[in-house]
């Protein structure tokens, strides 16, 4: 019956449209139906044996069951108990004919109640030993990542039965394995946090073959990304077959743990834009939040001035939330947003609503949310310039297009001290606009490439030298970029990545002002992509657009070894134009841009790094005890600390008597050539690729003895940066950089003296010596 409870009148055999059918009787048993005795009273008794599996062959039916996903889980009602109900059953009924089965001399039907028949066998599940205890390894043949691909047997013997194959669909949970854990004890096994796993969208769970044994090899993978995130440890799963019939097999695990390595992968945000946004800003604020302005939700749209706050999730999660801060004083697109020294940001020039470039500049109070118009706009209203951070606080803004489409030449800096903007003395060779620019170690900024008004891309590159506050003509690159990435390197290099139609790269020397052009190209073009320095000093080259359609691919480019790395997922949404930040957990956080059909997005998407990881570093610095002399140079030690021992580089300031923060200029300059810079030896260790520290130390920095490897010296050449005189309150900071701005550290107040103590110099002498020794030795005062 088909679980109605309703009998369909018959006056005969059973039709087709009838849901009762002939039964076959069994063999061995009573089966000749005709002729049979009767009696009065309760009847005479006879044995009816129905061969059920000659007519329903592999067939279940029950009279009450569990109700269960497509997969087999039961489905749970919302009191939290598994749903339960009536289900398909059967009924035998019988009628009696005492003339040789005469029509018309037919009793009526006598029907069973309902109940369980089951022919059906039970599935069976066996994993695959081979790769990880059956799971399929990654590249490294010793982990598994984001797509785990477990492999497996399906066994049902009813399978030829019906036509050679039934078919099963699984169910499987996943459960970290902590660490000694003995898969061998029941108990142990039972105790594990088992949860349901995630198939990965496109591959099956139901509809999978089985055969007789030795069964069919299936496949199913598990979307680990979405049940735990960026985790790497070891994992287990075990798996339960469900056939067509509604039964569940036996659960079976996996012989022995897996390693699962979702480092290096990128995962979703856990949270969204308010609106979709193109050409929008995003920075990274002291405190860990990210903040994102404007842009345009759609691609011809109006530019908006609204603002957002990402908030990093913690520990492993990279789920975080977006919440709204106070709008922009004007709506603006294709703006510039710069971090201040003070960790205000700033907000200048960009379209306006009406699409006309404005100079108007708005600054962001991280503290109380709020945003305040500075007095001093930009020299001329400029869009999509370049703007960068100078090594003193002040920052550059540079290029861009007019209120007509033409690309600028002109240029003009904030001046942080005073909070008013200056044009600069020069302007850039060529106007150019859509390009980034790089801080180099020698405080100079360089613009490599961009576009001219006709959109066209160029091979030409600009050098800014804040001290002269002047432009000059750089080394070409080999080719023509636009839609290009710029990343400052930690070893002062700069690594410009892709543009329309390429896939190479260029790397900038500033110590030979040259372009190296050596480096392997890229597995494929990228336009528009993401092209961020991280804290291990890879940068990731994500994204983008290959010259045909928008992207999801992403690779790791090491500087150090001039290689490529695949990450371990590509991006969750294919996008380019993102805004992207750098978190202080390391982790790169990408938000909006042009999604796969052009169209401004909304999502956001978080790349962690190998590790999980990658914390900015943090610097102390040791306060002279004694007047620096300023002819000698004053001697600043100082000590980098970074979580993973990943190199960094550095920036020194100096303050006089509570004022401005001004850059302190390297003696011997930004490299460390290993030579003396001071009369006395000492040597200037340079402003880039210093090792750094995994804690601090209670030992006294010591750059000599190097209590620590991150122990370093810088010499303040104040001959350069100040006049001669005495000063009796002078501190200095030293910033230190990762893939991003960590925590600074500042001096006490100490003095600088107009002269300089006398000091001893000795010629060599052969040793060994004895008896009465003669030293030559000379007394210098560099004062004269």
């Amino acid at each position: 019956m088909d679980g109605d409870g309703v009998i369909e009148p018959s006056d005969g055999d059973p039709s087709a449209t009838d849901e009762f059918f002939p039964c076959t009787p069994a063999s061995g048993y009573e089966t000749d139906i005709a002729a049979l005795d009767t009696a009065t009273g309760k009847g005479a008794d006879h044995l009816f044996v129905w061969s059920s599996a000659t007519d329903l062959p592999g067939a279940r039916f029950v009279t009450q069951d569990y109700s269960y996903t497509p997969q087999g889980r039961p489905i749970v009602g919302s009191d939290g108990e598994p749903v339960f109900g009536n289900t398909p059953a059967i009924r035998l009924r019988m009628r009696a004919n005492d003339d040789a089965g005469a029509k018309g001399r037919w009793g009526a039907w006598n029907v069973t109640k309902p109940f369980d028949l089951n022919n059906n066998s039970q599935p069976s599940i066996t994993i695959d030993t081979g790769g990880l205890n059956g799971v399929t390894p990654n590249a490294t043949g010793t982990a598994a990542d984001t797509d785990v691909v477990l492999n497996f047997r399906i066994i049902d013997a009813d399978s030829g039965l019906s036509g050679g194959v039934d078919y099963n669909a699984v169910s499987v949970d996943f459960a970290p394995v902590p660490p000694g854990a003995d898969l061998t004890d029941p108990a142990v096994v039972d105790a594990l946090d088992w949860l349901p796993a995630t198939t990965v969208a496109g591959t099956a769970d139901t509809g999978l073959t089985s055969s007789p044994a030795p069964g069919t090899l299936n496949t199913w993978t598990w979307d680990s990304r979405t049940d735990v995130g960026t985790m790497n440890g070891d994992y287990i799963l075990r798996i339960t077959p469900f056939d067509s019939k509604l039964e569940r097999g036996a659960t079976v695990m996996m012989p022995g743990r897996f390693r699962l390595d979702n480092y290096t992968i990128f995962t979703d945000a856990g949270a969204a834009l308010s609106t979709a946004r193109v050409g929008h800003r995003a920075t990274t604020l002291a405190d860990g939040r990210v903040l994102i302005t404007g842009g345009r939700t759609t691609t011809a749209g109006a530019s908006v001035g609204t603002a957002e706050l990402f908030y990093p999730g913690t520990g492993q999660t990279t789920y975080g939330a977006v919440a709204p801060t106070a709008s922009l004083a004007t709506p603006r697109s294709y703006h510039s947003q710069t971090r201040l020294t003070d960790d205000r940001v700033m907000v200048a020039g960009g379209y306006d609503a009406s699409g006309a470039p404005v100079s108007s500049i708005e600054i962001y109070n991280a503290t109380t949310g709020l945003w305040t118009t500075l007095g001093s706009g930009l020299v001329g209203a400029r869009a999509r310039h370049t703007a960068v951070l100078l090594s003193n606080g002040d920052v550059l803004f540079a290029g861009g297009v007019d209120g007509s489409g033409a690309a600028l030449a002109t240029a003009c800096v904030y001046r942080a001290e005073t909070g008013t903007v200056v044009a600069t003395s020069s302007g850039m060779a060529a106007a150019r606009h859509s390009v980034g620019g790089a801080l180099l170690p020698d405080g100079k900024v360089l613009i490599p490439g961009g576009k001219d008004t006709a959109g066209s891309g160029l091979s030409s590159t600009e050098l800014y030298d804040p001290a002269a506050n002047t432009f000059a003509a750089g080394p070409a690159m080999s080719s023509a970029r636009a839609e290009h990435a710029v990343a400052a390197a930690t070893d002062g290099t700069v690594v410009v990545s892709g543009g329309v139609g390429l896939n190479t790269l260029a790397i900038y020397d500033g110590r030979t002002n040259t372009w190296d052009n050596s480096a392997p190209a890229m597995p494929s073009a990228r336009a528009g992509h993401v092209g961020v320095l991280m804290g291990d000093g890879l940068i990731l080259l994500a994204g983008g657009s290959d010259g045909a359609s928008v992207v999801s691919s992403a690779n790791l480019y090491d500087p150090s070894t001039g290689s490529y790395d695949a990450p371990n997922s590509g991006m969750v949404e294919a996008r380019r134009d993102a805004a992207t930040a750098v978190l202080n957990n390391g982790r790169i956080l990408i938000l909006g841009g042009l999604g796969a059909t052009g169209a401004p997005i909304a999502s956001c998407e978080i790349f962690t790094p190998d590790g999980g990881f990658n914390y900015l570093p943090s610097a102390v610095i040791a306060t002279p005890a004694e007047p620096q002399s300023w002819a000698f140079g004053a001697l600043l030690p100082y000590r980098l600390i970074d979580a993973e021992m990943d190199p960094a580089r550095v920036v020194f300031q100096y303050s006089i008597s509570g004022g401005a923060w001004k850059t302190c200029t390297a003696k011997g300059g930004p490299y460390d050539d290993g030579l003396a810079d001071t009369i006395a030896g000492d040597v200037n260790e340079g402003l880039v690729s210093l090792a750094t520290t995994d804690a601090d130390s209670v030992l006294p920095i010591d750059p000599v003895l190097k209590n620590t490897v991150g122990d370093h010296l810088f010499i303040w050449d104040m001959t350069a940066d100040i006049v001669r005189a005495d000063y009796d309150s002078v501190r200095a900071r030293v910033i230190p950089f990762g893939a991003g701005r960590g925590v600074q550290a500042t001096t006490s107040p100490f003095k600088i003296a107009f002269n300089t103590r006398v000091i001893p110099r000795f010629d060599a002498f052969t040793s060994p010596v004895s008896g009465t020794v003669a030293i030559d030795y000379h007394l210098q005062d560099i004062d004269g």
